[in-house]
């Protein structure tokens, strides 16, 4: 009896001094990785999860802000900045211009893959575009992007054409942000026609735009409405191209009874796509 009590004894004693040394294992690599972790955050750039910059009345200094955290990244083997958003700066020409050769060299200089850019509110112009897409207007360094918000800026008939070209660079982008710019139907008619004209099998990723809900369509003070005629043959032979599209947003002041529109709702009938007004 006294022998089987000895073992059982030894055998707790063992199995408590096992426990301790895991307990102090565990706590001895949980210090090591809190350690590195500091050391890792300390190396990796400030703006991994950059929040958006407060819009600010001195374009200059956002600019040099936005293009100093760009040249912090060029340190690094590899980019983590995701999203940038500038909504509500005044960029002027040369700021859109220095942000593209900016882009372009982060991800050339370590892999910038920018997936959501935010250039609302910006003063964004067809020259201001120009600048931003690079000299071959083509934006290949924005080929990453999955959103794009260009929404309340000045870009008309020439920008969106000049969109509709450089968005054959924009293979994943899944949402473009187009409302309250200045293009009409020409310009909405030039953009449909870059969205079916992919160049590659793969189609396009596009499940949300915005680009007829520009107030150049609808009814405004003064001026008569455009409306969908101008553009709807474009549009409808676009929406066979975008398979993924699912929703199109709309000017609520568009008329609705003409027959451009219904040949429009009845194209996203078809192809299960949600007609919405804002």
């Amino acid at each position: 009896m006294m022998t089987r009590r000895r073992a059982r004894t030894r055998t707790r004693t063992r199995r408590a001094a096992a426990a301790r040394r895991t307990r102090a294992g565990r706590s001895t690599r949980a210090a090591a990785r809190s350690r590195s972790g500091r050391r890792e955050a300390s190396r990796s750039p400030a703006y991994s999860r950059l929040p958006a910059l407060a819009p600010n009345p001195d374009p200059n200094l956002t600019l040099t802000l936005t293009l100093g955290l760009l040249a912090c990244d060029y340190q690094h083997s590899h980019s983590r900045l995701r999203t940038l958003r500038l909504n509500g700066n005044d960029l002027t020409l040369s700021g859109f211009h220095a942000l593209g050769v900016g882009l372009d060299a982060a991800r050339t200089n370590n892999g910038l893959r920018l997936a959501e850019l935010d250039l609302a509110h910006t003063g964004l112009c067809v020259e201001g575009l120009r600048g931003l897409l690079g000299p071959d207007t083509r934006g290949a360094h924005l080929a990453s992007l999955r959103r794009l918000d260009l929404r309340q800026n000045m870009l008309d008939d020439d920008g969106a054409r000049l969109l509709g070209r450089g968005f054959r660079s924009l293979q994943g982008l899944s949402h473009l942000f187009l409302r309250g710019n200045e293009f009409g139907c020409e310009g909405a008619a030039a953009l449909f026609v870059g969205f079916a004209a992919w160049p590659t099998s793969e189609p396009p990723a596009l499940q949300f735009c915005d680009a007829l809900a520009n107030h150049r369509l609808g009814v405004g003070a003064g001026r008569p409405a455009e409306g969908l005629a101008g553009c709807i043959d474009s549009v409808l032979a676009a929406l066979s191209a975008l398979p993924e599209l699912t929703r199109l947003q709309l000017d609520p002041r568009l008329k609705r009874d003409d027959e451009a529109y219904n040949a429009l709702q009845d194209a996203c009938n078809r192809f299960d796509i949600d007609l919405h007004s804002f």
